[in-house]
């Protein structure tokens, strides 16, 4: 009987994605509330967010040990993942409107492809962490203290913007510490 380690294969990768996401998802909705466009601009929840992580996670670990079709499957399932979020998050808008909202890029950025970025940038960091052998402390130290320094960063430029409420704000210091 193998004996599987519960803290590299599950705990690990579980706190990082959560601390991850602590930090990254107030800076993805302050860059989409940063736009400027007056249609509603939605945000992927963090819950969602944390799946996007794991299932890249996982899907790396499992494409790397059974199978040989390792780099389609882990980009096929980006590409479904990045579908399936985009149609989660705006599936009130039409495709048609979506994709033009998409190319729309009025003063700053559509906020529809700051979504897409920022669901690309989680699955490349579940990628990242599917890939390591053993996620040691190392890594752990190293997500919490970007993780310090962004919403550092983030809570100093919102002082004078005020895109992210601060309840958000809050919630996001305490799920990260």
């Amino acid at each position: 009987m193998k004996h599987i380690d519960w803290l590299q294969l599950i705990l690990l990768p579980v706190v990082i994605a959560i601390m991850f996401v602590a930090w990254f998802e107030p800076w993805v909705q302050w860059i989409v509330l940063s736009t400027g466009v007056d249609r509603a601009a939605l945000v992927p929840p963090p819950g969602l967010m944390v799946f996007v992580l794991l299932a890249s996670t996982f899907t790396t670990r499992y494409a790397l040990r059974h199978t040989r079709y390792q780099r389609w499957l882990i980009v096929m399932g980006g590409w479904v993942i990045l579908m399936g979020v985009a149609w989660l998050t705006y599936r009130l808008i039409a495709l048609p409107a979506f994709l033009r909202n998409l190319l729309d890029w009025h003063n700053f950025i559509a906020p529809e492809l700051s979504v897409i970025v920022a669901t690309a940038t989680l699955w490349w960091r579940g990628i990242l962490i599917g890939r390591s052998r053993a996620l040691i402390d190392e890594n752990l130290d190293r997500t919490f203290f970007n993780g310090v320094l962004a919403l550092g960063i983030l809570l100093f430029i919102n002082h004078f913007t005020r895109y992210v409420s601060p309840s958000d704000m809050l919630a996001a210091l305490l799920v990260f510490f």
